[in-house]
């Protein structure tokens, strides 16, 4: 901090000095600074050629101007003090730049002095911190040289340790397998020992049982005789609820078919029009598909119910009987009564699954094995998911009745997927 005031008042100093050498017109020119080392004959022989060369115009007085009273003593005591002020402000400058300016020798050398003061007091502080660097470095390698010593000992010291408690352990480890030999030994006796003395007991029971199961079989015995008589009366009773039953029941059988007898002569005239049994355009499911006939000879003077009688009248569709429609349609006077049946065994709606596709299984641990295939042979019409839900398929010789579920790819087929258990997968 020192340093940098001191350069920069010198610096301010030079400048001003040097400013002052090449402005010397700004101070007026008097007959004290006519020989100033500062100023040059010339510059003093032009600026009084200047100041010689124009013409000066009387001035006249000022109007109204008179002589004021002057106080002698006040007008010195002021000038005095002025010549002071000036005289410190002129000398102050020059003493501070031989006192403070790096050029000056006695300040060089003093600037010197303090350098090469600093720079001594540095060394020593250096020189005393190495030393006290290597002592502090020579006592840290005693102190590991020493630590290391400790911990080989130490070191040493545990191996025999750990040796002494193993060689310990193992005589233990010895002792504890002859302990347990001769526990086992004993253990064995007891348990053969215990063994006999429980089969021992076991007979005496089986004995005790198999006295009192002579003793309940006798009791058994006369209470069957007793059982026996009250059996044949039950039998005898029951014989003659079945005399009595079969006869109701033939009473019933010659009622009915008596009625039945009624019934065929009435519709001794009603057939179904084979011309036209005909069946449906679509499926309604695996082998299922629905056919239609009229019912003829309703016409011809027929008095019942031609309903009832649509219900009852039997029907053969490619050699399999059917006893009776699954619901009948009357159509009016023009178009009949038309019979309905479902018939589940039509080779029309039978389509197959073309190929198998192993997907896999569905996840690690899932236990479940997931296979595809494709629904061909599709009656054009037929609902495509209730035909391949209904469709059955045989995986790995195990035969299931249906997919668990059905997709509809479009131009690529109706597919069926099927999710199998499998241990595999597990």
């Amino acid at each position: 901090m020192y340093h940098n005031k001191f350069n920069y008042l010198c610096g301010y100093i030079r400048e001003r000095n040097r400013a002052d050498q090449q402005d010397p017109r700004l101070r007026p020119r008097t007959p004290e600074n006519e020989r100033s080392p500062f100023l040059s004959s010339n510059v003093y022989v032009s600026y009084t050629t200047q100041a010689q060369s124009q013409p000066q115009a009387p001035q006249p007085p000022p109007p109204h101007s008179r002589k004021k009273p002057q106080n002698g003593p006040t007008h010195v005591i002021i000038a005095l003090l002025l010549c002071g002020i000036f005289i410190g402000a002129f000398i102050r400058p020059v003493f501070d730049r031989f006192s403070l300016d790096p050029y000056y020798p006695s300040v060089r050398e003093r600037i010197r002095r303090e350098w090469e003061l600093e720079r001594d007091r540095t060394h020593h502080e250096w020189e005393a911190e190495q030393t006290s660097w290597e002592a502090e470095r020579r006592e840290h390698e005693a102190t590991r040289a020493r630590l290391e010593a400790e911990w080989k000992l130490e070191r040493d010291r545990t191996h025999h340790e750990w040796e002494d408690e193993r060689t310990s352990w193992e005589a233990e480890r010895q002792e504890h397998k002859a302990t347990r030999a001769r526990f086992e030994a004993e253990w064995d006796a007891h348990e053969e020992e215990r063994q006999k003395r429980v089969r021992h007991q076991w007979e005496l029971e089986r004995n005790r049982t198999h006295h009192e199961w002579d003793l309940e079989r006798a009791a058994w015995k006369t209470e069957l005789k007793s059982h026996d008589v009250i059996r044949a009366r039950i039998a005898a009773e029951r014989m003659r609820l079945d005399s009595e039953r079969e006869e109701y029941e033939e009473q019933k059988r010659r009622d009915a078919q008596q009625k039945r007898e009624g019934e065929e002569k009435r519709r001794a005239g009603l057939y179904w029009d084979e011309s036209s049994l005909h069946p449906h355009d679509h499926c309604l499911g695996y082998r299922k598909r629905e056919y239609s006939a009229k019912l003829d000879g309703v016409d011809r003077g027929y008095v019942g119910d031609r309903m009832k009688d649509c219900e009852v009248t039997a029907v053969e569709i490619y050699g399999v009987r059917m006893d009776r429609p699954a619901w009948c349609e009357d159509l009016g006077a023009c178009n009949g009564v038309w019979g309905h049946w479902i018939f589940e065994h039509d080779d029309m709606c039978a389509p197959y699954w073309d190929g198998l596709q192993d997907l896999g299984c569905t996840g690690p641990g899932s236990g479940i094995h997931r296979y595809q295939s494709r629904l061909m042979d599709i009656l054009a019409g037929s609902d495509w998911h209730e035909m391949c839900m209904s469709t059955p398929n045989t995986l790995r010789g195990q035969y299931l009745p249906r997919p668990n579920n059905c997709d509809n790819h479009g131009n690529h087929g109706v597919w069926g997927i099927w999710f199998v258990p499998d241990a595999a997968c597990s």
